[in-house]
């Protein structure tokens, strides 16, 4: 199971830091609409990663449970970001001038939102992998963007 959860943590980070390179072509090119792609990417990425990882957990072992596939998928991804972000601290004051507490902010913030997000889905792909109903998994999708989507109005900007 240690295998696993570094063979798919090494494909997230390589997936993160793709993504980081784009990022960084994007800021020569200034395409506007370029970080609706990334974003709409970066969530199919972690999707297919735990999709993936799930169902070879279960084929490995049928009687995990939705809990436990849920902490691994979560193990997985939190490995997989928190050297991406890492990476990102500490190549960012090359080419932007931040302080170090603003640094520490935003590696703190990002850790924070990305671990709901992978979180929840990491829950839903373990439900869905589990009960094996595919409209579970576009459900609890739907209702997640319904959430990030209110919660637009109600955080100040």
């Amino acid at each position: 199971m240690i295998r696993l959860i570094i063979k798919y943590s090494g494909f997230l980070l390589v997936g993160f830091l793709i993504v980081r390179g784009l990022i960084f072509v994007d800021t020569l090119y200034n395409l506007a609409y370029f970080y609706l792609f990334l974003g709409f990417f970066i969530l199919l990425l972690i999707l297919t990663i735990l999709i993936l990882l799930n169902r070879q957990l279960i084929r490995f072992d049928k009687s995990f449970s939705i809990s436990r596939l849920t902490l691994t998928g979560i193990v997985v991804c939190f490995i997989a970001q928190f050297i991406f972000m890492l990476f990102v601290l500490f190549t960012l004051p090359f080419f932007i001038n931040h302080t170090t507490p603003e640094q520490i902010h935003n590696f703190l913030i990002g850790m924070l939102y990305l671990s709901f997000l992978i979180s929840y889905l990491s829950f839903c792909v373990a439900f869905q992998t589990k009960i094996k109903k595919a409209t579970w998994l576009i459900f609890f999708i739907f209702i997640f963007f319904i959430i990030l989507i209110s919660m637009g109005y109600f955080i100040p900007k």
